[in-house]
């Protein structure tokens, strides 16, 4: 029967012998510890990856004998939506207090990290005010339309070479930007105060 022998220097395997059964491990003036088992023993392996009968731990046993959580895949930041940190070495630690395992919600650009429900949630403050922005800009830009579109006939109007269609389209026109024009100052006025 044979047995396997091992040294530790550092806290990790320092030399690995099997013998026969009545053999020792040479050289015999090194602190040799006879494994309790015949199980493989890898040298420059931490000591704390095995049990008491030399049997390597995997991953989760070791993390659970060590009192830690495996950190491992990617981590999402709290406060800079899409700025991530993958995590490899199960040794590796990570700020907690900045960065998550829960994912962002998908497609959705306006969101916050909860920190007491502990996941992503809608942002609907500035998630309000960029649908009033984005209205705003609407606004104006179909006020700057109505106003190029009212070019023409308003020079037939100053000619007085006006159709009964100029002077129609430029008050449909007119109508357009007198009914915005309150509208974009309100909306101005609300995101100001906001």
């Amino acid at each position: 029967m044979k047995k396997t022998w091992y040294t530790i220097k550092d806290g990790k395997i320092g030399r690995v012998q099997v013998t026969r059964e009545n053999e020792k491990p040479l050289p015999e003036n090194l602190d040799w510890k006879l494994s309790p088992t015949n199980n493989v023993l890898h040298e420059e392996t931490p000591i704390e990856r095995y049990d008491a009968n030399m049997r390597y731990l995997d991953d989760d046993e070791w993390l659970k004998k060590q009192g830690r959580k495996d950190n491992r895949g990617c981590w999402y930041h709290k406060e800079k939506t899409g700025e991530t940190k993958l995590i490899y070495g199960i040794d590796e630690t990570i700020d907690e207090n900045q960065y998550t395992k829960e994912a962002p919600i998908e497609n959705e650009p306006y969101q916050k990290f909860d920190n007491k429900k502990n996941k992503w949630i809608v942002d609907t403050e500035k998630k309000t005010r960029a649908e009033k922005e984005n209205r705003l800009g609407k606004m104006k830009a179909d006020v700057e339309d109505a106003e190029r579109r009212q070019i023409r006939p308003l020079k037939a109007i100053i000619k007085n070479e006006a159709t009964v269609k100029d002077t129609e389209t430029f008050e449909k026109y007119e109508e357009i930007i007198n009914e915005l024009r309150p509208q974009i100052t309100a909306l101005e006025n609300d995101l100001k105060s906001a």
